[in-house]
């Protein structure tokens, strides 16, 4: 029967232990928890910069290609036929002046393209 006190008091020993050794490990989690919100937080602030990194960098490919693309509308209306010197002034103006209207013009098979250019010519001037 001597035995059996000992034994409760190894296993009340041996649950202090345990208790110290769950304390230890509940301490090493909190200062896990605020290492793993960090690096949560810090993830998702790098997807984000990602994110609008590659917008960025989507908006200046496209105004270098609209860039490009207004340096050959001169030369591109040299190929309508049916254009003065004047209306391919007037049309490098009124095309780079609207973006849209420049990706209308450059996308369109060259047949259409002089009843396109034309109707802006005459919508020009009821505006101006």
């Amino acid at each position: 029967m001597a035995d059996i006190p000992e034994n409760n008091d190894n296993s009340s020993e041996n649950s202090g232990k345990d208790m110290s050794t769950n304390i230890t490990s509940l301490r090493k989690c909190q200062k896990v928890s605020p290492d793993s919100e960090l690096m949560s937080f810090l993830a998702n602030l790098h997807a984000e910069t990602n994110s609008r990194l590659e917008m960025i960098s989507a908006r200046i490919g496209y105004e270098f290609d609209m860039g490009k693309a207004r340096q050959y509308v001169f030369d591109k209306l040299g190929t309508v036929d049916g254009l003065t010197l004047d209306q391919r002034y007037d049309l490098c103006n009124i095309l780079g002046d609207k973006p849209q209207r420049l990706e209308v013009f450059m996308g369109m098979p060259a047949t259409a393209r002089l009843g396109y250019v034309l109707r802006l010519i005459e919508e020009n001037q009821k505006d101006g």
